[in-house]
Order: structure tokens, then C-alpha cells, then sequence
């Protein structure tokens, strides 16, 4: 349980009074055990995970004594836009632009929708499960033969997209792929780029933790589990059964990293589960985020080497150097040593269950601008998630 915070200490802190507006703060975190203390408080991560360093939170007003009260050394480093402030996207007309401007959960479910309207013989919509406040969630089929969705003439792939809430960019990113890979198959000159492959996407893993980000809490992360404390939300890329309970996650409901009750608690990730289980000869998945420019491979519940490092390190160096030409650099290199330990996720469970070519590809920025990319870089890190997806299918093969 957490700690509790005297209420005299938060009346009369002296940065109490001077902290009107949300800050981005620096906490000093000279190891695990400190991050973990930190991600335990009631505050918000602002960057994709946290390690050891100087990790960054998002501060509400009047929550600075919350860190002095914990004995963190922190730095601010600046303003940030009011999370909850989410007015004008209310308001805004509809998005039309899927290259230029951000998508809410509806319009990216009618883009994908679009799609296999469109492209009926290469595109099929399948319903893969209901999240806990009733939206469904759903997969799209793409291959150029006309099977039913459990038979597989070729190897299999999955994207996924909006694991976390708050990542906006990773879903333009696989709206991008679920264009490009119609159109190719579409496209009697361009239809071998496929091959014999089926491509599953699906496009926003936590639907109900993305319209939240839209009409309440910009930074939210999680999914929207009512917990048995009365808090929110569960990481769903800490409930994946590989690695479950391990450093890198959190028993704390609270906290922004908190794995759930139990390996596949929650029902995205059953439902993502359940599809992966039903399709022959899986070979590859992907899962996008941000932000941090990696391409990361397993494992990251520890910093043992996988069996098949070497070949999973060769292809990360096939993305990464495909992705470089678009203006952003990336590192790889495999996750618990590139960037954090981290247990219960998507990458490391898939490799297991099928030693399939497995990656987690953290989306740009490096932190400038963190989750709140601007709208005129969707379109780059689109072209460059594409250039690695077609890398990815030179390598893993048809």
C-alpha cells in the first residue's frame, strides 16, 4: 500500500504554494529500488518506462511535496500543457488526414473499417474480444488468399498499436502499415511485397484507455480496470504471462506499471492472446510505442541472453538501419540491456511461445516532445515504421 502523506506537509510545503501549473520533473533514481519507490507514488511517468537515472514525471499542481516527502532529489524542467485540458479535441471537426493529424478511437476504427470495404477480397475485420467497459476490440486479416481466417497458406504476422494509452503516434503508425499493405496487395505489381503472408493488425489493443486520453486525461497509460482499491487501470504490457510478476513491474494498482492479479488478467490481452493462439505457422510481431527511437528484442524480464540473440539482433540491425533515412536515428539492442528490465511483456511472451522474430519498436521522439508528438511528424515516423515492416518481411521471410 502506499505511504501516506501527512496532510499538514502538503498544506505547507513551501513549493506547495509556488507550483500553480503542471510541471515535467527530473527525479534522481540511482537504482531499481528507487525507481520502483518512485513509480509507487501517486504521480505520472512521462516517458516510456523508467531506469535507473534521472527518470521524468509528470507533476500535477500542489504534488511537488508529494517527491519531497519521499526524499527524491528531483529537477523541474519545465511546463506542461494541462493532461486533462482535452476541450479542443472535443470540439475539433473530424480527422480526414491520416497522415497529417491524430485519429480519436472511432474515426481510427472507421479507417480501418474503410478498408476492408474497400478492399474486400484482401481485407477482413474480425471481433476479438470486449474490453471491461464494453468496447470491442478488434483485428484486420490481410492477405491476398482467399482462406478463412484459421487456415494459413503462409507464414503469419502481427502489429500491434495503442497498447498504451497515451502513444498516440503508434497508432498512425500501424494505420499507416494497414494502408500500405492493402494497397501493395491491391496492386498486381506490388502484391509480392506481401507474398504469401498473413498480416494481422490489430489497431488499438486498449480501446478504452485511448478514448480516455481523448476526452479526460491526456497522459493516461493504462487500461481502465476498476481495481479492487479503487483505483485504475492495469499495464498491459506488464500482464503478459512470459516473465509475469518480475522487477520492472508493480503490485501497487496505483502505480503506472501495475501487472494486474494475474497473468492475462485483463480481457485485451486475452483477446490478443486467443487470436496469436488461433493462427497457424506465427512467425513475427511487432508491438509500436513510444517514445525513446529503439527497436528492442527479447528478453527484457532479464538480462540473460535469448537463444537466438544473435539472429534477433541481426534483423533489429535490418530495421534499424531501414528506418534511418527519414530523419531519425534508432538504437537497438535487446530490451532489459538497451533500455530497462521489465516484466510481462508482449515481446518475450511471443518469442517464447514460437521463437517467432519478436520487437518492440519505441516510435520517436527521444523526449522533446515525449508522447505530445506534433502532428507534422506523423507522417515520418509513419514512413519510417513502413520502410522497417518491409525490412522485417525481407528478413523473417514469406
Amino acid at each position: 500500500m502506499r505511504r501516506a502523506i501527512p496532510l499538514a506537509l502538503l498544506a505547507f510545503a513551501p513549493c506547495a504554494f509556488a507550483q500553480t501549473a503542471w510541471l515535467r520533473v527530473g527525479v534522481e533514481c540511482p537504482n531499481p529500488s528507487r525507481v520502483a519507490a518512485l513509480l509507487d507514488l501517486p504521480l505520472t511517468t512521462y516517458q516510456c518506462d523508467a531506469a535507473p537515472g534521472m527518470v521524468e514525471m509528470a507533476v500535477a499542481p500542489g504534488q511537488l511535496p508529494i517527491l519531497d516527502f519521499a526524499g527524491f532529489r528531483y529537477k523541474v524542467m519545465g511546463k506542461l500543457h494541462d493532461p486533462y485540458d482535452r476541450r479542443s479535441d472535443l470540439v475539433r471537426p473530424a480527422a480526414t488526414d491520416y497522415r497529417n493529424e491524430y485519429f480519436n478511437l472511432a474515426e481510427i476504427q472507421g479507417f480501418f473499417d474503410n478498408l476492408a470495404l474497400q478492399r474486400p477480397k484482401f481485407v477482413r475485420r474480425l471481433q476479438i474480444g470486449v474490453t471491461t467497459q464494453g468496447r470491442p476490440i478488434y483485428a484486420y486479416r490481410f492477405s491476398g488468399f482467399q482462406t478463412s481466417p484459421a487456415v494459413n497458406p503462409g507464414k503469419a504476422y502481427m502489429f500491434v498499436g495503442l497498447t498504451h494509452a497515451r502513444e498516440w503516434v503508434s497508432g498512425s503508425v500501424v494505420m499507416h502499415l494497414g494502408k500500405s499493405i492493402a494497397d501493395s496487395l491491391a496492386n498486381a505489381a506490388t502484391r509480392t511485397l506481401v507474398g504469401r503472408r498473413v498480416i494481422w493488425i490489430v489497431p488499438v489493443v486498449n480501446p478504452d484507455g485511448y478514448d480516455h486520453t481523448w476526452t479526460s486525461y491526456r497522459l493516461w497509460r493504462k487500461n481502465r480496470r476498476l481495481n479492487s482499491n479503487g483505483t485504475r487501470g492495469v499495464d498491459l504490457n506488464r500482464n503478459y504471462a512470459k516473465g509475469w510478476g518480475g522487477e520492472g513491474s508493480s503490485g501497487n494498482p496505483g502505480s503506472d506499471i501495475y501487472r494486474g492479479t494475474a497473468p492475462f488478467s485483463e480481457p485485451e490481452l486475452q483477446a490478443v492472446r486467443d487470436l496469436a493462439i488461433s493462427i497457424p505457422n506465427f512467425s513475427g510481431f511487432i508491438d509500436f510505442h513510444s517514445y525513446s527511437q529503439e527497436i528492442l528484442w527479447p528478453w527484457s524480464y532479464t538480462t540473460a541472453s535469448p537463444p537466438d540473440a544473435a539472429s534477433l539482433q541481426s534483423i533489429a540491425i535490418s530495421i534499424q538501419s531501414a528506418m534511418g533515412g527519414f530523419g531519425a536515428s534508432y538504437g537497438q539492442g535487446q530490451g532489459s540491456r538497451a533500455l530497462y528490465v521489465a516484466s510481462g511483456t508482449s515481446k518475450d511472451w511471443f518469442y517464447d511461445q514460437w521463437r517467432a522474430a519478436s520487437y518492440t519498436i519505441e516510435l520517436r521522439d527521444t523526449g522533446q516532445w515525449g508522447f505530445e508528438l506534433p502532428s507534422n511528424q506523423i507522417t515520418p515516423t509513419q514512413n519510417e515504421a513502413w520502410a522497417g515492416v518491409q525490412a522485417f518481411f525481407s528478413r523473417v521471410g514469406s
